[in-house]
């Protein structure tokens, strides 16, 4: 299941409308529909703002935990608890670090040598002092 598919049945079981949506997180009520339909993504805060209006509404902290598990594996490609699996095998990486790393193989070649470049030069500048 998708994030927008899950935010859909949400709406539809708490009746939350489009429009209460758009307006919450400043979207267009388009733009909520392609959310809905996995052709957009929203950002952190507006998770916050959708999942404290669901949770007004009656939402159990289960069906929270599944919208938030949803949107992180969205977001970074990996889910949440496959996440904390990888984190509890290999206690060198940090959770924010292994979705740090996710998304950092996403970028395009040029994108990763930037930041790999900046990241290089800070490492250095640490180990100089």
């Amino acid at each position: 299941m998708q994030f927008g598919q899950y935010l859909s049945e949400l709406m539809t079981k708490y009746n939350v409308k489009v429009i209460e949506i758009a307006d919450l997180i400043n979207f267009k009520q388009a733009q909520v529909s392609k959310v809905r339909h996995g052709k957009a993504l929203i950002n952190i805060d507006q998770l916050k703002a959708i999942g404290n209006k669901l949770e007004e509404l009656g939402a159990t902290r289960t069906e929270m935990e599944i919208l938030c598990d949803l949107f992180v594996s969205e977001k970074s490609g990996i889910s949440f608890k496959e996440l904390h699996a990888r984190r509890n095998s290999n206690n060198e990486l940090k959770a924010d670090e292994i979705l740090l790393l996710n998304n950092f193989r996403k970028l395009p070649n040029g994108e990763r040598a930037d930041i790999a470049e900046i990241v290089a030069r800070k490492a250095w500048e640490l180990e100089s002092k």
